[in-house]
């Protein structure tokens, strides 16, 4: 039985050989990252061609434009292994081809594969700077360059990020979802051929404070006054310089000032247009344009209906004060004997009341009568009222 089997040894050497030399046709074939693909994505990642023949012999490799006889030069290494390492930088999207070659007893055999490049490395966000601050308006987003490929997909991502592709993307920065400082925004693109790339970029977000200012007073004299401005405006850190526009353009170079606490001299009461503006260091602006009323003070007087006096019967007062820019909202009246002492006070709200008050004998009062309007401006007047027998 041991010598039948070592007779039929080398007939079946003779058929394995055979099955090697014979059973096994070449191929060429594109990886990537060790991968098989037929799509050539991104110039970074590692695509190399590899051949495989079953008679173990080495062969060479050359690269085509789909349709063109001529190699296309200086994008392939060789490595003499039947491996070689395509480098897809320069080349223009497209079908390519490569033929894998090798010889044997003077016969060349070559096979060949098709495959296509769109390279995406180009695809990212741009005219996003890289600083913006929290009160710019949305800004569009788009992945550039364009490709004219319909069948493509993408979407953007970060916070502050909102929309879809067919309507599009934007990113807010005054959104509430984006804080004050760095966050990335990313870009997921699929190309119809299934390419694909991440793309992300950082991006600050400034810290815009947002101007506020009072004044010390609302109340100036017909002939003008000078009026206090108090800047406060929260977050002064950040910002670099100021400017102001009092609204009274008459006053000339006196109209503004870059001062953060400035005063100003105005003509006379009125209403009047301010601008806040501030510049951060970071360059970004804000401003704050309100409306002040400056009030004269109240313009009091008043009268009585008689000075006649009868016992029992009480005194009706009317007011005539008046106040053109502002609503008089109280009014105080006292009464008095002329040597100073407080006979009683009446309190109204409403510059129309009828005052009564009940004097005790026939003889010479002082009355007094403080107004006061919505912005705080104060005046009063004293008038002596002298009684006649009715």
């Amino acid at each position: 039985m041991q010598m039948r089997s070592i007779k039929f040894l080398p007939v079946v050497i003779l058929l394995l050989v055979s099955a090697m030399l014979w059973g096994q046709a070449p191929t060429v074939h594109l990886e990537v990252d060790g991968v098989p693909t037929e799509v050539v994505c991104q110039t970074s990642s590692d695509y190399r061609f590899i051949g495989t023949n079953s008679v173990g012999a080495i062969g060479t490799f050359a690269l085509f434009e789909s349709g063109s006889g001529a190699p296309v030069p200086g994008h392939l290494t060789d490595l003499g292994n039947n491996t070689a390492i395509l480098d897809p930088a320069g080349l223009d999207d497209g079908l390519y081809r490569v033929d894998y070659s090798y010889t044997v007893d003077e016969v060349t055999t070559t096979v060949s594969e098709d495959f296509t490049v769109t390279l995406l490395d180009d695809i990212e966000i741009v005219d996003l700077p890289e600083t913006v601050c929290k009160n710019d308006d949305p800004y569009p987003l788009v992945p550039l360059p364009s490709l004219s490929d319909p069948g493509a997909t993408y979407y953007f991502s970060g916070p502050g990020v909102s929309g879809n592709q067919a309507s599009g993307y934007n990113y807010d920065p005054a959104s509430s979802a984006v804080g004050q400082g760095w966050i990335q925004i990313s870009l997921y693109y699929i190309s119809s051929l299934g390419c694909q790339v991440l793309n992300s970029i950082d991006i600050y977000n400034a810290f815009v404070p947002s101007p506020a200012f009072t004044t010390s007073s609302s109340c100036i004299p017909s002939t003008g006054g000078l009026i206090q401005f108090n800047n406060t405006t929260s977050g002064q850190y950040a910002v670099e310089s100021w400017s102001w526009n009092f609204g009274d353009p008459n006053s000339g170079s006196e109209n503004t000032s870059t001062d953060s606490d400035p005063s100003h001299v105005y003509p006379g009461p009125d209403n009047y247009t301010v601008n806040l503006g501030l510049v951060t260091y970071d360059g970004c602006s804000n401003s704050l344009a309100r409306n002040i009323t400056l009030s004269d003070l109240p313009v009091v007087d008043f009268t009585w209906l008689t000075d006649c006096y009868s016992a029992g019967e009480n005194t009706s007062f009317l007011n005539l004060t008046q106040s053109p820019l502002a609503t008089i909202t109280s009014l105080v009246w006292t009464f008095r004997t002329t040597g100073g002492g407080v006979l009683g006070q009446r309190n109204s709200s409403n510059p129309q009341d009828t005052i009564e008050f009940p004097f005790t004998s026939l003889d010479d009062y002082n009355i007094t009568l403080d107004v006061q309007n919505s912005l705080g401006c104060s005046a009063s007047r004293e008038k002596t009222i002298s009684f006649k027998p009715k």
